[in-house]
């Protein structure tokens, strides 16, 4: 059972980590995490940033990252490990419940660091990247639908009729 919740959190449910710890403070009526994140100058030629989250009186801190939302979401993949390595069996329930939303984002060949599937799972030709964004879910203009932007910055879409 351990090891389906550590694969769960492996490199690809870290994505998904401040959503665990947060679900887990509403559950347990605990007060919600705080980040805190730095940024690291002079380390590497690209800015690299560091959060650490405060849960129930303990602070946890992440490894460095290349944007402030993935450092806090390692961050809170210390903490949620940590609260793991204690077996609560709420924090376990709610790993497991984000296994299929996991494993189906990873097989799906979305790679979160360049926010696109890849060459091999979306059979595209080799010169075409399709970006994917979750505001973007659902039909797009090369499925048959267009998208119309509204005044207020919302989208819509309306599919096509073959006649």
């Amino acid at each position: 059972m351990m090891m389906i919740i550590q694969t769960c959190l492996g490199c690809h449910g870290v994505v998904f980590c401040k959503s665990i710890l947060h679900e887990f403070a509403v559950k347990t009526k605990a007060d919600q995490p705080t980040y805190s994140t730095d940024h690291l100058e002079g380390v590497s030629p690209m800015t690299l940033f560091v959060s650490s989250v405060l849960f129930s009186g303990k602070t946890y801190t992440g490894e460095a990252a290349v944007s402030k939302k993935d450092a806090e979401q390692k961050a809170a993949h210390v903490a949620v490990k940590s609260i793991l390595a204690t077996k609560n069996n709420c924090m376990q329930q709610i790993v497991r419940s984000k296994k299929q939303l996991i494993i189906a984002i990873t097989s799906s060949g979305f790679n979160k660091e360049r926010g696109v599937v890849s060459q091999e799972k979306c059979n595209a030709p080799t010169n075409a990247i399709t970006t994917i964004a979750p505001e973007d879910a659902g039909l797009t203009a090369d499925q048959g639908a267009t998208i119309f932007h509204e005044d207020d910055g919302s989208q819509k879409r309306k599919k096509h009729r073959k006649v």
